[in-house]
This record gives C-alpha cells, structure tokens and sequence, in this order.
C-alpha cells in the first residue's frame, strides 16, 4: 500500500524552541545559585519539603529540630529565595552565602 502525503495530517511541533531551552536552562541555574547562597539548614530544610515532597512533621523529625523551627527555617529560606531572585544586581557569586538569621 503506497501512502498518499496529501491526505497525512498537519502535525505541530510543540517542541521547545532553542531559545525558550536556553531561557529555561537560564532559570534553572538562576534558581540552583539561590539555593546554593542560602544557609546550609534553610537549603536542606527546602530540599527535604519541596524536592523530597517530606511534610513538614517528616521534614522537622529528619533534621532533628521542632516542627515550628522547621517552619521558621522555610519562612525565612523562601525569603531568600526570593530576595535573590528579585534582585537586579545578583553580587553574590558561587559560594557566597547569604547571612545566617
């Protein structure tokens, strides 16, 4: 059976263009040098909630603290994260810490 092109549908590629790959990537490192500029315990606090999908109790049980220090450590880690990623003028470079409240 010999296919007819004419009759094969319109397919769109919804690919991601090369620049929205490179914005993207963009973001994701902009968001890995946040993370590394946080205290080491509001980094592993974030990673235990977000990135292992822990509960907070789970969370707060595994780094040995109590439930509300857990929760103070992500209220003050997400501002981090947010003054970082804010911020127009990122001084900061690899290794440099954002000071420990």
């Amino acid at each position: 059976m010999v296919a007819d092109n004419s009759v094969l549908p319109f397919i769109a590629d919804n690919g991601e263009s090369p620049e929205g790959a490179a914005a993207r990537t963009e973001e994701q490192e902009r968001i890995e040098r946040a993370m590394a500029a946080l205290p080491e315990r509001q980094r592993t606090a974030i990673n235990l909630c977000f990135h292992e999908g822990l509960s907070n109790a789970e969370a707060a049980e595994v780094m040995g603290v109590k439930l509300k220090a857990l929760e103070s450590l992500l209220m003050r880690a997400k501002a981090g994260l947010k003054e970082y990623l804010n911020s127009h003028d990122n001084h900061l470079g690899k290794g440099d810490r954002y000071a420990a409240r």
